[in-house]
């Protein structure tokens, strides 16, 4: 299996994702498949945020709940599935994010499951912000927090 980039926008992205532990090798990049369904809840909660934030407490920074939309890719599988990619998202790259060809989300959880890695997260979660949402976790049996890129509401 090769995931493949595209020339033009699609509702599947591959996100650069920071480890924030530098003892700690975790995945460096996730696949997310952001459908119809997906980019309602989004901006629904955005703008529950927005309400609380305005009319409630305008301290509130962030909504979080639990979520397993990412498909974080282990170390070990990146040059299989990913190739030049990473090349194009790494660390020296400006470009965070790129849109990937159309996928099958359960071929790809099963592909990355049917191989012997050391990948565990628990605790995956969605974080809507004020104009951003992200998705963090946690390495498995660690407090080693994992979280992808920022991307902008507006972008939906």
């Amino acid at each position: 299996m090769k995931l493949v980039l595209s020339d033009k926008p699609t509702n599947t992205l591959l996100l650069k994702v920071n480890v924030f532990d530098e003892y700690s090798d975790g995945p460096k990049f996730a696949v997310v498949v952001i459908d119809e369904e997906l980019k309602k809840q989004i901006t629904s909660l955005n703008i529950e945020f927005m309400d609380i934030k305005g009319n409630i407490n305008p301290n509130i920074c962030t909504m979080t709940l639990y979520d397993n939309t990412p498909i974080y890719i282990p170390s070990e599988l990146e040059e299989e599935l990913l190739g030049t990619l990473t090349e194009l998202l790494g660390y020296d790259s400006e470009h965070d994010q790129c849109f990937l060809e159309p996928i099958d989300e359960s071929e790809l959880i099963d592909f990355v499951d049917s191989k012997d890695t050391d990948l565990r997260i628990e605790a995956s979660a969605l974080v809507i912000a004020e104009d951003t949402f992200f998705w963090d976790c946690y390495l498995k049996n660690t407090n080693v927090k994992v979280e992808t890129v920022s991307i902008s509401i507006d972008k939906l």
